[in-house]
């Protein structure tokens, strides 16, 4: 029998193995659906301090750009 998690946003019991978990160090957040992520993130984002936030964003937008150029050179054609 599959374990019984709780999101931690609504509340709602769903099986293990189903919903969004996000393993954070020393906690592990269960949402049942993407809705609830969603909200838990937009209050988190809202808290965190502003200039930390604007790092964090440059940084992970560089890392997407970077992929995005490794990705269009594996497949662009070779002659």
């Amino acid at each position: 029998m599959k374990k019984m998690l709780e999101c931690i946003v609504c509340g709602r019991r769903f099986p293990e193995g189903q919903g969004i978990k996000i393993d954070v160090g020393d906690r592990v957040l269960v949402f049942h659906s993407k809705s609830c992520t969603l909200k838990f993130m937009r209050i988190l984002l809202e808290r965190l301090p502003r200039e930390e936030l604007k790092k964090a964003i440059r940084e992970t937008l560089e890392e997407y750009d970077r992929i995005k150029k490794e990705r269009k050179s594996a497949t662009s054609k070779k002659i």
